[in-house]
Formats: C-alpha cells, structure tokens, sequence
C-alpha cells in the first residue's frame, strides 16, 4: 500500500511538471510575436551586414574595392614613380588594408591633421636617382598624433600597414644590398677591369631578376581552406562575429518571459506543487525553442543568391550538439540577468555592456589575431568566444575544437544556471518573508518629484554597477595591451631548412614557428594554435631562383583566418632575401670575371654575405623613418590600443539614453506620475541616466589617455 501511494505521488508530481512545461510553451508561444517584432530591428541590422558580406567577401578574394585606410603619398611625378605607385596599388595584401592617394605636401599635412588621412607618405625629390646613387635619403611615414588612441579597427588596419611598409623596404633593402656588393666585389678584384659598362650590365641583371621574382610573388603560394564547405575566410569570421553579437544582445527581447517576480514564483510553488528548479528548468527549455526561432529570423539571409554564393552551412552532429548547447547557455545567461537585475529595464544597460565587452574581447569587432596575447588569453575563455566557435562549425563543417567548445558552453551553461537558481531561492525568501514596511512606522514625508527621479535611478544598482565595471575593465585592458604584444602565429614546415633563419630572426607582428612535417602544420592550424601554415618544399630555393616558383608555398589557412595576405607579405621578404642571395652568387660564379679571378664558391658566399649584410645592417639602404604629428611637429609616443574605448564609451551613453526612454514608455503604461508634466517627468527620466552615461564616458577617455601614455 505504501509503494502504491509513493508511485501515485510521484505521478502526481510528474504531471503537475509537465503540465507546467506545457504552460511555459503556451507562454512562449504567445510572446513569439511580440518578441519577433521587438527582433526586427536587429535583424535588420543583421540582414544589412549580411546582405554586404558577398560583396566584402568577393572585394578581399579579388584584392579591389574601398579600403579600410586612406593613406596618401608626396612624390615627384614622373613616368617611373607613376608606375612604381600603380604597381604597389595592384597588390593584393595593400588593397585589403588601405589605398594611397596622391596629395600635396601642403594638402598631406592638413588632411592627416584633420583625420582625412591615416597615414602621409613624403619621397624624396628624387628618389629614384636615390636609390640608384646609393645616397638613400629616407622616406618619411608620417602618422597623426593621435593615430590609434580611438582604437578599433583603423588602428588594427595601421599597424599591418606599418609591417607591409617594412616588409616592402626589406625587398627593396636586399636589392640595393646586392647592387652595391657588386660594385665592391668588382672593384677589388680588377678596378681596371670594373667599368661603368660592365657594373651597368651586372646591376640591369640584378633588378631584372628581383623585379621579375617580386612582381610574381603572389602566384609564389598556393593557399588551401581548411574547411569542409570551402566558404571564404572572411565571409566565415564576419558571419560568425554578427551572430554572436546578436545572441548577446538578443536577451533585450526577452525580458518579459525571462523575469519572474518572487511572488509568482512563491504562488506556483505553493498553489500547483511545481517546485522552484522544475520552474526554472521548463522556463529554459521553453526559452530554448524561443531564443532558437529568433536565431533563425537573420539566418534567411543565407538564401539570397549573392550571400549564399560564399556562405553555406554544412549540418553535421557536431554542429548540431554544439548548437543545442549554446542555445542553452545563451538563454540561462539571459535568465540570469534578468533574474539579478531590480527591473527589467536595467537589464538593457547590463546585457549592452556585457555584449560589447565579450564581443572585442572574444574577437567579434577586431580578429582575434590582431589583439594583444594578453587580451586574446582572457577573450578565449569567455562565453562569446565559444558562442562563435560553436556558430563557425557550422559555416565550416570542421570540428577541430569541438570538445573543448561543447566542455565550455556546458561548465558556463551549468555556472549561469547555479547562479540563477541561486539568486531565486535568495529572492523567494525575500517575498515569503514578509518584512514590515518601515515606512509604516515613522511619518511619511513626501520628496521632491526630481529627489523621486532620482532615488530611483540610483536604487538600479545593476546599472551603475555595470557602468563602473565597464570604466574599470576599460582601463584593465588598455592598461594589458600596454604590456602585451600582438602577435600572428605562422606555422611553417622548411623541408630543406634553407630559409628558417632568416625567418628566426624576424622581429615584428608575425611569430613563426617551426613544425617537423606537412601534416604537423595541418594540426596546427586546425587547433587554431595557428592563423595559418606554410610548407616549403626543398626545390623552393631553387625554382625562385629559375623563375620557376608557380604555386610552389602551399599555404594552409584556418576557416576563418582574416590576416593570411599580410602573413604572406611579411613570409615573402624573408623568402625573397634568401632565393635572391642565392641566385646572386650563382650568377657572380658564372661570370667570366670572378672566373678569371680564381675565386672559390666559398670566398665568394663570404664575401656576399659581408656585403650584403654590412650593407643592410648599416642602413645605406632605402628606409622609411616613421613620425607622428603633434603640435610641435615632433614624434610623439606610440600610443596606439587596439581596444575601441571611445566607441564603447558613446555605446555606453546610448544604452543610458535607451533605458531612460524604455522607463518612460513603462511610466505611460503604469500610469505613473499622471497628475505631474509628462514632458517634463520623461525629459528628467531620460537626462538622469544620460548624465550617468556621460560621467562614465569621461571616466573612460581620461583613464584612457593616462594609461597609454604611462601616467
């Protein structure tokens, strides 16, 4: 008898739960339009960006469009400048950073000063007899002042442009290197013998060699996606970004099915039986389907013919799983939020600041590659950055991290979920409790109607608390980024070891490391311990040197790698200096000379290798000398941050204003305040958290220029 009521108990239960979950879909279900509606916009937004990814894509495979920077550049105008200017506006890594424009000197100085120009390039009035004298008078790369202090993606865009520059000058370098190692190595050996003639026909066969190599070092690389469905790259990364940001931001749609007011939760409790985590766990399963329907409204977007010509969805298990568990993680988060904050208009301040932290932290505004280690450290581990790896299987088929991914939405999902669930039983002791209303006990006084505005503005602790963190993490991380460097990790495999070296001893954005085999690369890259990988095969020297090297670098790139064309720029000098030293002591061998003269292969490699590199050490050949505009025309400080802290500034002021305009539209339908001014009532409502808002953003831009300059 007693198992027989246990039994019947326990079915009693069980229906009581699902009857709840069938409630909850019924509430879900009812809201659906309304939240789709309130989604429109974003969507929109999302639809927009989507409908211009074909385009974007297509403008970064073809090497053409607008570009991100405008750099302009003073030179002499003749036939050879002219054409040296064309040939590098025709390369592919400078199209997809920025374009130059030619400019006066007088026009140069305003526009960079006015912002109209991120960088101004000054020649030498005679900069090809420069570089022919061997006088090399250096160029000047003038930036503004405050070139990068905004942050974002100009300052993302200047610093590749800095190491296209330097590698551009290293090709240049080398050249000029051989040249002149050739008149010394002439002139020693018969100074009779070394005419002009004679040093005109060694120097012809030198530049027509360097400038043949150079102009064909983009059919050099063969480059292979790591990628099931071969989408491009950039339109991957792009895709994946917007909606992990329109995830995060998703939670401003769903604030009235997400809260629950402590007394609702303590009369379901004790009216129909239905515990508190059977309420909060068929809310989430709901919320699940809901939160699923809204994902779905910008991912029409892929059946236009123009976004799905270079972005497709490959479903495998993998994907599937891992899009369950970000569903569940995104809609415990939002429960969360709305389950800690006072009311659910503060929640929009919270849920904005923390979409747009995560979402430069993990990589969505600026590629992860292009952060400071630091940051990217801190940006790896966060929700948004596993909501995007989760979102890019899909456009990409490969799993190369999907345990890790589905191990860190589950442990944030389950943190997320012991935290609400927390906060509730917190809350329900509140509402069961029943504390007396102090108020009751002493004489009532009644405040001003702006002391009333106030208090209740600073009663929204959450709000406040989210602008102090937001001012505080800001300077956190531009004070990382001060101490951290950015830093693209290249894997590369030298069959033969000729060029490792050289690439060793490379000092700038991209860190090369070396991997024992082809397949050892492909782990790499597919880890993402990588951006990209490059296999050198032993004939590479060889074939550079023989005009042979079509296709010859196979150059492995992740699925959503953004920086390969750089990568391949700065790999090139390296390559370019070792094949054309190679092919330069091949040639002085040959010579009838150096034959005459007895001299061995080794004395000779000697004697190149002092020339050369003497020269190049020295800094005889062409540079770039690199200042930064100020008042006084004197370099200023490098105080670039990649970090955005103006725009997540004036976000942070618009999310204010937003609030303040979601707690009027909340008063009219309360009918709160009806015998005051409604104008006047709304014009405070919205200025006292502006107010807020503005105080923060100044926090922010004084913290900022302190920090980067070290104060």
């Amino acid at each position: 008898m007693t198992r027989c009521f246990k039994y019947m108990n326990q079915n009693k239960n069980q229906n009581k739960n699902q009857n709840w979950l069938q409630m909850e879909y019924k509430r879900a279900a009812v809201m659906l339009p309304l939240i789709l509606k309130r989604a429109g916009i974003l969507a929109a937004v999302c639809f927009a960006a989507a409908g211009m990814l074909a385009f974007c894509a297509g403008v970064m495979q073809q090497g053409r469009g607008e570009a991100k920077l405008k750099v302009g550049y003073t030179a002499p105008s003749n036939q050879l400048t002219d054409l040296a200017v064309s040939y590098v506006q025709s390369m592919e890594s400078v199209q997809s950073i920025c374009s130059l424009e030619a400019v006066s000197a007088s026009e140069g100085r305003q526009r960079l000063e006015n912002g109209e120009l991120s960088a101004w390039i000054v020649l030498p009035d005679d900069v090809i007899n420069e570089i022919l004298s061997g006088s090399n008078v250096p160029a000047t790369l003038y930036l503004r002042e405050d070139a990068g202090s905004a942050g974002g993606v100009e300052t993302a865009g200047s610093i590749l442009f800095e190491e296209l520059a330097t590698a551009g000058m290293g090709m240049l370098g080398t050249a000029q290197a051989e040249i002149y190692a050739a008149a010394d190595i002439f002139k020693e050996l018969a100074p009779q013998a070394a005419t002009e003639q004679l040093l005109q026909t060694v120097y012809d066969a030198v530049n027509n060699f360097n400038l043949r190599t150079v102009a064909g070092r983009e059919k050099v690389f063969r480059t292979k996606t790591l990628s099931v469905t071969g989408n491009d790259t950039i339109a991957v990364y792009y895709a994946s970004a917007v909606l992990t940001v329109y995830l995060l931001l998703a939670g401003l749609f769903f604030g009235e099915y997400c809260r629950r007011s402590g007394m609702q939760q303590v009369m379901a409790a004790a009216r129909l039986g239905v515990g508190y985590m059977q309420q909060l766990g068929a809310r989430c399963q709901a919320g699940i389907w809901l939160l699923f329907v809204v994902l779905l409204l910008p991912c029409l977007v892929l059946w236009v013919p123009q976004v799905h010509a270079v972005l497709t969805v490959k479903v495998t298990m993998q994907g599937v799983i891992l899009l369950l568990f970000l569903l569940v993680c995104v809609i415990v988060y939002d429960m969360m939020v709305y389950q800690l904050v006072e009311k659910r208009e503060s929640a929009l301040v919270v849920l904005g600041v923390l979409a747009v932290l995560q979402a430069y932290l993990s990589g969505c505004i600026i590629p992860s590659v292009l952060l400071p280690e630091a940051v990217q450290a801190v940006g790896r581990v966060l929700p948004a950055a596993m909501i995007k790896e989760g979102l890019t299987v899909w456009f990409t088929g490969e799993t190369r991290a999907f345990y890790e991914t589905a191990l860190g939405l589950w442990l944030w999902g389950a943190a997320f979920f012991l935290v609400t669930a927390l906060s509730m039983y917190a809350q329900v002791r509140r509402t069961a409790s029943g504390l007396p209303d102090k108020r009751k006990q002493t004489q009532i006084r009644v405040p001003s109607l702006g002391m009333v505005l106030l208090r209740r503005l600073l009663h929204r602790k959450s709000m406040w608390i989210s602008l102090v963190a937001v001012a505080v993490l800001s300077g956190g991380i531009i004070h990382a980024e001060r101490h951290s460097e950015t830093q693209i990790r290249a894997a590369v495999c030298d069959e033969a070891g000729t060029f490792w070296t050289l690439l060793d001893a490379y000092d700038g954005i991209v860190q090369f490391e070396l991997y024992e085999s082809d397949e050892a690369v492909q782990r790499a890259v597919q880890k993402g311990d990588a951006e990209c990988g490059y296999v050198f095969p032993e004939t590479l020297a060889a074939n550079l040197a023989a005009g042979r090297a079509n296709r010859e670098v196979l150059v492995y790139q992740g699925a959503d790698a953004v920086a390969v064309p750089v990568v391949n720029e700065i790999l090139f000098e390296r390559i370019f200096r070792q094949a054309s030293l190679a092919w330069f002591e091949a040639y002085l061998l040959q010579h009838s000379m150096i034959k005459e003269a007895g001299i061995s292969a080794e004395r000779l490699h000697t004697q190149v290798s002092e020339c050369v590199y003497g020269a190049l050490s020295a800094g005889t050949t062409f540079r770039f000398e690199i200042q930064r505009l100020n008042a006084a025309d004197e370099a200023a400080p490098d105080n670039r941050s990649t970090y955005p802290v103006y725009g997540v500034a004036a976000f942070a002021v618009l999310l204010c204003a937003l609030q303040g305009l979601a707690q009027v539209v909340s008063d009219l339908r309360g009918q709160r305040f009806y015998r005051q001014n409604r104008l006047a009532v709304s014009a405070v409502t919205v200025l006292l958290p502006v107010v807020l808002g503005v105080l923060c953003a100044v926090v922010m831009a004084v913290s900022a220029y302190l920090l980067r300059r070290g104060n």
